[in-house]
């Protein structure tokens, strides 16, 4: 069951930032490898000048997946992007919030010295009469 709180480690939440750099660059670098890799097969199934059924049967699932593999690996450096401009505006939020509390507890405490102050300047010592206490001779 929730608590209705939210708490975050910030120092995990840089970290996690931290580790985030260059893993852009790591995603581009594995699509080059992987087309450089592919590509030394290329025609494992057949030639495309003289195809026969074996390559008319391959091909498409062949084109598919080097298709499908090289999307995703373009989405790679992108998702990455997307997750650390997440955590930075996270982490912004984070700031914001407890630049506004800082300030409101500062206004409090302000506030707060003011009264101290008005009451102790209230307090003259007088007997005016304003007790109730009830306190005189009978």
């Amino acid at each position: 069951m929730s608590d209705d709180t939210y708490d975050v480690d910030v120092n995990k939440a840089l970290g996690a930032l931290s580790a985030l750099d260059g893993l852009e660059e790591q995603g581009r670098s594995l699509k080059e490898e992987y087309l450089g890799e592919n590509a030394r097969y290329t025609g494992w199934n057949g030639d495309a000048e003289h195809p026969d059924d074996y390559y008319r049967n391959t091909q498409p699932d062949e084109e598919k997946t080097v298709r499908s593999l090289s999307e995703t690996l373009d989405a790679f450096p992108q998702a990455i992007l997307a997750a650390k401009a997440a955590l930075l505006a996270s982490l912004g939020s984070i700031k914001g919030v407890h630049a506004d509390v800082h300030d409101k507890i500062e206004k409090q405490k302000r506030i707060a010295e003011q009264k101290s102050k008005d009451y102790e300047s209230d307090d003259s010592g007088d007997a005016s009469g304003d007790d109730e206490s009830g306190g005189g001779k009978h």
